[in-house]
This record gives structure tokens, sequence and C-alpha cells, in this order.
């Protein structure tokens, strides 16, 4: 219920495409959909 609560606090804020995803990150890099890592920092 907690995310479902998030999703429409979020849409409230004005973000226009938001979804509540059952099983959240995991599920949805298991179902093959894209999932994009940024690049990590250099610290050179």
């Amino acid at each position: 219920m907690i995310l479902i609560k998030t999703a429409q606090t979020m849409q409230t804020m004005g973000y226009l495409n938001v979804s509540s995803i059952k099983g959240g990150f995991d599920a949805w890099a298991a179902a093959g959909k894209t999932v994009v890592k940024p690049e990590q920092p250099a610290f050179d």
C-alpha cells in the first residue's frame, strides 16, 4: 500500500509518468525491462 501512496504523491507533485510496480525494481529487471546504471564517478 505504501508504494501506491508514493506513486499517488509523486503524481500530485507533477510527475506525469508514475507507476506502482508489484515486486518493485527486482520484478522490473527480472521481466527484462530496460535498466540503465549511471557511470560511477572517477576519483583520480
